[in-house]
């Protein structure tokens, strides 16, 4: 009697075991599903940037677009747009931020983020 009950205690702890280790797979594969699909929307929206400002790209292998994209990083100019750009996010994250705070502040619960990198603009 007693090593039956034992041997049921047993088996409810591997059955919990088992059911823990797949729900943790699970969650793993969730996670990897959504990092997956954050890094395809950017591919693609590097590769429409791309395509959108510099339709001759395609008529070039990879070694020619990777001089010509490295030549315009460096230009001033873009190095300007891109510090303003970066300027420019920080401001909104901080309104963002703020406005989450004031949110709390008066007790309102503020929007839901969105973490799978969906809402690119």
């Amino acid at each position: 009697m007693l090593q039956d009950n034992a041997q049921k205690k047993i088996d409810a702890a591997k059955k919990a075991y088992e059911q823990a280790r797949a729900r943790l797979e699970a969650e793993k594969k969730k996670q990897n599903e959504k990092r997956r699909k954050f890094e395809t929307h950017h591919k693609f929206m590097m590769g429409g940037a791309v395509v959108k400002y510099f339709p001759e790209c395609y008529s070039f292998d990879e070694k020619e677009m990777n001089r010509i994209i490295a030549a315009g990083m460096k230009s001033e100019e873009c190095k300007r747009v891109v510090q303003i750009v970066i300027a420019e996010a920080a401001e909104k994250e901080a309104a963002k931020e703020a406005a989450k705070e004031a949110a709390k502040a008066d007790g309102l619960s503020p929007e839901p983020e969105e973490t799978d990198g969906s809402e690119m603009e």
